[in-house]
C-alpha cells in the first residue's frame, strides 16, 4: 500500500507492501497515551540526508526479538546489550571475524577475540600504543614484538621474580656505599672488603675483570 504518491496504490510486490512518500521528508509515527512518541523517518537535509529510527520524546529505544528486549539505546546515548551472552560480533562476507563481549556460554569474562590471523592493536590519541600479535607476543611501544613481552621504553617495577621464586628489587648491586654479601661473596663498592668468605665458592663462567681506582695488587687462587 502506498501513501503520499497522489493516489492510493495497493501493490502486491514485496518491495512495496507499505510505502509512505513525501516531497522532501516522510515519517511513520507511533504515539502512546502516556506521551511516548517513536517513529521511522527519512529526511533529505537533516544530518546531510539519511534514514532514522528512534523516539521523539525523552525515552529509551529498545530493540526486541521474540518480544524480548535484547538491546537498549538509552535517552542519554548509552548502548546496552541485554542478552545473557551479550557481544558485538563483526562479520566479513558472512564469516565472523571479531568478537567484543562474552565469547561463549558460561563464560562471564570480557573477551576481545580476533578470529583472523592478525594482531589486536590498542591506540590512544590516534597513535598505536599496544599490540598483541597473531602469535601471542605483546608489544608496548612497538608494533612488531618478537618476544612474549617486548617494551620500547622505560619500565617502572617494584621487583622482578625469577623462576626459582627469588625476587630482584635492586638493579645494580655495585652501586651505593654499603657492603653486599651474597652466598659468601662480599662486594664492597669502595674496594675494601671484596672477598670470598672461607668455605664458600663463586662460580663464574666467562672472563673476569677486576678493577678499582684504589685497588692494590692481589692474587686470584684457583683450585682445580
Amino acid at each position: 500500500m502506498s501513501f503520499g504518491s497522489g493516489t492510493i496504490q495497493n501493490s502486491q510486490g514485496y518491495d512495496n507492501v507499505l510505502q509512505v512518500a513525501g516531497q522532501d521528508h516522510a515519517k511513520i509515527i507511533s504515539h502512546s497515551a502516556d506521551g511516548i512518541t517513536a517513529g521511522l523517518y527519512t529526511n533529505d537535509t537533516w544530518q546531510g540526508g539519511a534514514g532514522f529510527v528512534g523516539t521523539e520524546t525523552n525515552h529509551d529505544l529498545y530493540f526486541i526479538t521474540n518480544y524480548v528486549p535484547q538491546a537498549t539505546l538509552t535517552k542519554t546515548g548509552d548502548l546496552r546489550m541485554l542478552s545473557a551472552q551479550a557481544a558485538l560480533r563483526f562479520q566479513e562476507n558472512g564469516v565472523e571475524k571479531f568478537i567484543l563481549g562474552d565469547h561463549s556460554s558460561g563464560n562471564d569474562a570480557l573477551a576481545i577475540w580476533n578470529r583472523k590471523n592478525d594482531a589486536i592493536r590498542l591506540a590512544t590519541n590516534n597513535t598505536e600504543r599496544m599490540t598483541i600479535s597473531a602469535n601471542g607476543h605483546v608489544g608496548i611501544g612497538t608494533s612488531q614484538p618478537t618476544q612474549k613481552l617486548e617494551v620500547d621504553g622505560t619500565i617502572k617495577t617494584q621487583g622482578i621474580q625469577f623462576a626459582d621464586g627469588t625476587t630482584l628489587s635492586t638493579a645494580n648491586l655495585l652501586s651505593g656505599s654499603g657492603v653486599t654479601e651474597m652466598d659468601g661473596l662480599v662486594i664492597d663498592p669502595n674496594g675494601v672488603h671484596n672477598q670470598l668468605v672461607p668455605g664458600t665458592a663463586a662460580t663464574i663462567n666467562g672472563a673476569v675483570h677486576i678493577s678499582h681506582q684504589n685497588a692494590v695488587p692481589s692474587s686470584v687462587n684457583f683450585n682445580g
